[in-house]
C-alpha cells in the first residue's frame, strides 16, 4: 500500500497494528458478552419451542447473508486496502448491489418455504432475510472503515446495538413477547446501525475519491461464491434438522452450537483487519509479511479458545446444566462435544480464506469450500434421519476437517515450520487444560476457578502473539 493513496487522516496498518487490533478486540469482547448474555436469557425464559422458532429465523438469517452477499463485503476490502481514494465509490457501488442481492434471495427464500411441506413459517424466513440485508449492509461500512485503518466507529457501534437490542428484546419477552418479536427487533436495529456506520464511512471519504473496478469480475464472482458456502457451511446441521426433523431438534443443536459459534466467530470477527492487513502487504510486494500476521493471528485466536473447548470436552454435561439448568435440552452433550472441536478449524479456515483471498485466489478457496459443503450434505442427511441433532454436529465436523486439510495443502505457508512454531502454545495450553479440567471436574466452582485462570494464561499468550505483529518475520 502506498502512503499518497491515503486520504487524509486515514492512517492505514502501516504502523501501530497491535494496539489497533487489540482495541477492536476489545470492542467485539464487549459485544460478544452482551450477545452471550441474551443468549442463555433467552433460552431459559423462551419455551424449547419458542427458542427453536427463533433460532430458525437466525439460522435463515446466515444463511440467506451469505447467499445475497454476492461478495461484496470481501471485494470491498480487495479495492480500498489496496487504494484508499476507493473509500466512498466502492462502499456506495456495494451497497447498491448487496441490497439487491438481500431482496432477491430473501423473496425466493420465503416464496419457495411457503410451496414446500416444511415445518417453517415464511414469515420467520422473510425476517432472517431482512436481517440478513441490513446487518450485510453494516458490514459492508465496517470492511471499508477497516480498510483505511479505521476501527473506532465499528467498536462503539457494536457495543452500541447489542446493548440496545439486549435491553427492548428482554423488556419484550418478559412480557410474553415471542420469537416473532425478538426478530423484528432484530430488524430494527440492524436497521439502524447500517445507517450510523454508512454515514460514518461518508465523512471519512477522501475528496479525491476514485472509481473502483467492477465489483462483479471474475474474482469477485468466485469470492462471492465461496463466500456464500463459507457462511452457509455451519447452518446446515440446523438447515438439515429444520427441514428433515423440526424446531425443537433445531433447538437442542443451536444450544450446542451457539457457544461455540459464538466464540469462534468473535475470534473472527476480531481478526477481520487480517484482510486488508495482508492484502497491503501483497499489493506491496511484503510475503513474507503477509505470512507472519496470519500464523501470528491463528496462533493467537486458538491459544485464546483452547481452555474454554477443553472445558466444553471434558464437562459436557456441566456446562449445559450451569447455562440452561437442570434438565433442559436433553441430547446435547454429544452435540456440544463434537461441535467444540470445530471452532479451531473455523479459526483456521476464516484466516486462511484471508490468505488466499488476498493473493486473489477465490477460486481455489471456493473448490475448497465446495468440497466441504459437499462433504456435510452428503453426510449430513443419514446422520440426521439416522441420529437427529448429534448426526447434524458429526456430519459438520467431518465437512470441517476435510476444508481446513485441503486449506493447509493450498496455502502451503500456514502449516510449514515457522507456522508451527506459532502454534506450539496452543499444544501446550490445551495440555495443561486438560489436566487442570479433568483434576477439577468433580466440582462446579473448581473447574471455574481452574478456567478463569487457564484463560488468563492463554489471554495473555494471545496478546503476545498480536504483539509480535509489530516485528514482522522476513
Amino acid at each position: 500500500m502506498v502512503a499518497d493513496d491515503r486520504p487524509t487522516g486515514a492512517p492505514g496498518w502501516a504502523t501501530g497494528v497491535a494496539g489497533r487490533f487489540l482495541a477492536l478486540a476489545g470492542g467485539r469482547a464487549v459485544a460478544q458478552v452482551l450477545a452471550t448474555i441474551w443468549f442463555f436469557a433467552s433460552a431459559r425464559i423462551l419455551s424449547d419451542h419458542e427458542y427453536g422458532v427463533m433460532s430458525t429465523g437466525l439460522v435463515f438469517f446466515v444463511v440467506l447473508a451469505g447467499l445475497g452477499d454476492l461478495g461484496t463485503n470481501r471485494t470491498i476490502v480487495r479495492y480500498v486496502a489496496a487504494d484508499h481514494r476507493m473509500l466512498w465509490p466502492t462502499y456506495w457501488r456495494a451497497v447498491v448491489i448487496r441490497i439487491a442481492g438481500g431482496v432477491t434471495v430473501g423473496v425466493l427464500a420465503t416464496v419457495l418455504i411457503a410451496l414446500l411441506p416444511v415445518p417453517v413459517s415464511p414469515l420467520v424466513v422473510a425476517l432472517g432475510a431482512a436481517i440478513a440485508t441490513a446487518s450485510g449492509v453494516t458490514e459492508l461500512a465496517y470492511g471499508g472503515l477497516r480498510s483505511v485503518g479505521r476501527v473506532r466507529v465499528e467498536m462503539v457501534l457494536l457495543v452500541a446495538e447489542r446493548s440496545v437490542f439486549l435491553a427492548i428484546a428482554l423488556t419484550v419477552i418478559l412480557r410474553g413477547g415471542g420469537p416473532i418479536a425478538v426478530l423484528v427487533i432484530f430488524v430494527i436495529t440492524n436497521t439502524a446501525s447500517a445507517l450510523v456506520a454508512g454515514y460514518a464511512v461518508w465523512r471519512n471519504r477522501p475528496d479525491d475519491g476514485r472509481e473502483p473496478g467492477p465489483l462483479l469480475d471474475r474474482e469477485a464472482r468466485f469470492t462471492a461464491a465461496s463466500f456464500a458456502l463459507v457462511t452457509v457451511n455451519p447452518q446446515i446441521g440446523p438447515v438439515l434438522l429444520a427441514l428433515l426433523v423440526g424446531a425443537t431438534s433445531v433447538g437442542i443443536f443451536t444450544v450446542a452450537q451457539s457457544p461455540i459459534e459464538g466464540m469462534a466467530l468473535f475470534a473472527l470477527s476480531t481478526a477481520t483487519p487480517v484482510l486488508p492487513i495482508i492484502r497491503s502487504h501483497l499489493t506491496s510486494g511484503r510475503k513474507a509479511q503477509a505470512s507472519h500476521v496470519a500464523v501470528s493471528v491463528i496462533g493467537a485466536l486458538v491459544v485464546g479458545l483452547t481452555p474454554l473447548l477443553v472445558w466444553f470436552e471434558v464437562s459436557p454435561a456441566m456446562v449445559l446444566r450451569l447455562f440452561f439448568g437442570e434438565g433442559r435440552y436433553t441430547g446435547a452433550e454429544p452435540v456440544l462435544r463434537l461441535l467444540a472441536l470445530t471452532a479451531i478449524a473455523w479459526c483456521f479456515r476464516g484466516v486462511g480464506e484471508f490468505v488466499l483471498l488476498g493473493h486473489e485466489r477465490a477460486q481455489r478457496f471456493l473448490w475448497i469450500t465446495s468440497v466441504g459443503t459437499v462433504v456435510m450434505i452428503a453426510m449430513g442427511v443419514p446422520f440426521v434421519l439416522a441420529h437427529e441433532a448429534p448426526g447434524a454436529a458429526a456430519a459438520v465436523l467431518i465437512g470441517e476437517v476435510v476444508m481446513m486439510l485441503l486449506l493447509a495443502r493450498a496455502a502451503p505457508e500456514l502449516a510449514d515450520r515457522l507456522a508451527w512454531r506459532a502454534y506450539l502454545p496452543a499444544f501446550v495450553v490445551a495440555t495443561v487444560s486438560t489436566i487442570g479440567l479433568v483434576l477439577a471436574r468433580g466440582s462446579t466452582t473448581a473447574s471455574l476457578v481452574v478456567l478463569v485462570a487457564l484463560e488468563v494464561a492463554a489471554g495473555l499468550l494471545a496478546v503476545r502473539a498480536i504483539q509480535a505483529l509489530e516485528h514482522p518475520r522476513g
